[in-house]
């Protein structure tokens, strides 16, 4: 993260020092998403905002319902699969906020990286894996980006698909998938909440939104539980 910081100091230096379009517009990609990023980190990782959600979603569950990582706090899957069931319009809205707010903060992490790629030696900003390094023995986080290029067979236009993934040491991930064959500024958005293969066993359910983007910073997109 202090070789991203560094990164956006540049950037925010070249703006000030270069009155050329193509600078300036090249530095508010880079700058745009960081902002973004780490303002929604600050707020989705606050213990004050999720003990409201604690209230507002589990209101006779005293139990901690999130994962404290180094990146995100992430809501416990099996808790959201449960009130997801029984869930109202509004207590749905809260849910896809959720999910909104650490969609941000994952797929803008990994963007940042991807455009970091020199400062941090990516050698394949599309498609690349981080894993931290932890004290303890099989304690690792993966974080991954995996970038798809594919061809619209109704047009011929190329288009992206780009895949992070956030897997904790418990096996539980948070997967984001975002098609833009539609759209570069609305793409197909998809995020699960789920375990990755080697964590799943037969009967547990996994959490999903779809929609678009535009969709999704409404709040609005279908919100699911599904049978692994």
């Amino acid at each position: 993260m202090l070789t991203v910081r560094k990164r956006v100091t540049r950037a925010t230096e070249s703006i000030q020092q270069f009155d050329d379009p193509a600078v300036i517009d090249r530095e508010m990609r880079f700058l745009r998403p960081f902002w973004e990023f780490i303002q929604t980190r600050q707020k989705v990782n606050k213990k004050r905002y999720w003990e409201t959600r604690q209230r507002d979603l589990f209101l006779d569950n005293e139990t901690p319902i999130l994962h404290k990582t180094p990146l995100v706090w992430l809501p416990d899957r099996s808790a959201l699969c449960n009130a997801l069931e029984t869930a109202e319009d509004r207590e749905r809205l809260i849910m896809i906020a959720l999910l909104r707010g650490i969609e941000i903060v994952i797929f803008n992490f990994t963007t940042l990286l991807s455009r970091s790629r020199f400062t941090l030696g990516i050698e394949d900003p599309d498609s690349f894996q981080i894993v931290t390094t932890e004290s303890q023995p099989g304690e690792s986080y993966r974080l991954m980006r995996a970038t798809m290029k594919r061809t619209s067979p109704e047009n011929g236009e190329a288009y992206k698909v780009i895949t992070t993934r956030f897997i904790l040491p418990n096996k539980e991930e948070v997967k984001i998938e975002k098609d833009y064959s539609r759209s570069l500024i609305d793409p197909q958005v998809e995020i699960r909440i789920t375990a990755d293969r080697s964590g799943r066993t037969r009967g547990s359910h996994y959490l999903e939104y779809r929609g678009h983007q535009s969709e999704l910073n409404q709040r609005t997109g279908r919100l699911m539980t599904t049978r692994l």
